[in-house]
């Protein structure tokens, strides 16, 4: 298996518990309306999405006034989870108030542009295992990680 560094962050560590409490309960809601969802949910990556967002609340339970979490991960099941995590990403507006969920609030976007950015600097390491998924999140991310991927 293919080991790649992965790095999210520097971020406001006060931005991170309400960004993972609002993941969590997307993964939540996605999981108890499945069946009726248009996208496609697999049990298995919730479960590793679940255990990523325990490792970055961890960390943030650590963390002073910057959470910065690095790690060198498997680039397979990052890839992995990097999918469940743009397939959720493509729940539209009725379905997310189907699940009783919204996007996370908008003061927490360095959080998830740390998270794209860590992600796709990682699967772009990881050669063409990665590659594939890489162009897929970065084409759908229309926002400054593009910028910053670009430079």
């Amino acid at each position: 298996m293919t080991r790649v560094p992965i790095e999210i962050g520097p971020v406001p560590t006060a931005l991170v518990a309400p960004w993972i409490a609002n993941s969590r309960a997307i993964v939540d809601g996605v999981r108890r309306h499945v069946s009726e969802l248009s996208i496609e949910v697999r049990g298995e990556l919730l479960d590793l999405c679940e255990a990523l967002l325990d490792v970055m609340e961890g960390t943030a339970a650590k963390s002073g006034p910057t959470f910065h979490w690095t790690a060198d991960v498997e680039a397979e099941p990052l890839g992995r989870v990097a999918w469940q995590w743009l397939e959720i990403g493509a729940l539209t507006d009725a379905e997310l108030e189907l699940i009783g969920c919204s996007w996370a609030p908008a003061e927490t976007r360095p959080v998830s542009d740390a998270v794209a950015w860590g992600v796709l600097r990682a699967l772009e390491l990881a050669g063409e295992t990665g590659r594939p998924l890489a162009e897929e999140l970065r084409s759908r991310r229309n926002d400054p990680v593009e910028a910053a991927v670009a430079s």
